[in-house]
């Protein structure tokens, strides 16, 4: 059973590589095949061993399959794209339904109805109030996990909120950190770029372009010379005449630019926006975890 699930996780993790690489977040196909193919095995090996019955197989496999995609996408891309948290909803409902005929009962159907409806809703106030702390895609992943721990039944669902913002809250530290690196590694190489006060203009802007010629491509035009004047030529030049000269203005002096000093490193740094700390790996680890290691007394042991 164990190389079955491993098997089929490995033919479907490719295929929803490819739709959420048409959704512009790709992710490291090894690392996804991977990690679901993992987490798949645990599960099967679970049912072996009879911790988990047959017929909840197919719902831990599918988390499994679903959740390694999502979680690597929003670890790096900061979303949950909607090619699959979409399709997750008819996915969970056949799968759940399919469990309930083969054992679980009316009961595990309309747990996982509720479950839905009341972590869903609980995440989508969560939403509303916190202005994007938590994004849409974290709401829609909710509504169909939550079914999942609706299913499961018990404290599965407060079990799993918890353990996802635990998850979340531990990533802040690394994640503040790397920030932290990189805008001190920004700042300390941004000086280096800027021109100095100092800095003659020859030495930030190169002489001559593609459609600036060089002194050595400009034609010097010969000076006109003017014709040697004649006797008569010159008496009448040097003879007054009655006619008025205007007066005319007088050539603007040239002004020149005051020199501009260049902008400082802190004005020219671009502020980051706000640390967004991805909601969705603790999610889907939460989820996993109450669907292949289900409590005591809930309804699938």
């Amino acid at each position: 059973m164990v190389l079955t699930a491993v098997l089929a996780a490995g033919a479907v993790v490719p295929v929803l590589l490819v739709m959420m690489k048409k959704a512009d977040a790709p992710i490291p196909a090894v690392l996804a095949v991977a990690v679901a193919a993992a987490a798949a095995a645990v599960a099967a090996a679970r049912a072996d061993v009879g911790a988990l019955p047959a017929w909840w197989l197919p719902v831990a496999w599918l988390v499994s399959v679903l959740g390694a995609p999502l979680a690597l996408a929003d670890a790096r891309h900061r979303r949950l794209p909607d090619i699959l948290t979409l399709p997750a909803y008819p996915a969970v409902a056949l799968t759940i339904t399919l469990a309930a005929l083969s054992g679980g009962g009316w009961r595990l159907a309309a747990g996982a109805a509720l479950g839905c409806l009341l972590f869903g809703g609980t995440h989508l106030i969560v939403h509303r109030l916190s202005a994007g702390g938590l994004g849409p895609g974290d709401v829609k992943l909710a509504g169909s996990f939550g079914a999942v721990l609706g299913a499961i039944g018990g404290l599965a669902p407060a079990v799993a909120a918890v353990l996802a913002a635990l998850v979340s809250l531990a990533a802040v530290v690394p994640m503040w950190l790397i920030r932290r690196f990189r805008d001190s590694r920004a700042s300390t190489l941004a000086p280096s770029r800027q021109p100095g006060p100092g800095t003659p203009l020859a030495a930030v802007q190169p002489l001559g372009g593609l459609d600036e010629p060089t002194p050595n491509q400009l034609d010097i035009a010969p000076q006109p010379t003017e014709p040697a004047q004649t006797p008569r030529s010159a008496a009448a030049a040097s003879a007054p005449t009655d006619v008025t000269c205007l007066p005319t203005d007088p050539a603007p002096a040239p002004t020149s630019a005051a020199p501009t000093s260049p902008p400082s490193p802190a004005s020219s740094r671009i502020r980051a926006g706000p640390l967004r700390v991805p909601y969705g790996p603790g999610l889907v680890l939460a989820t996993w975890a109450c669907a292949v290691f289900p409590a005591a007394g809930t309804g699938i042991t």
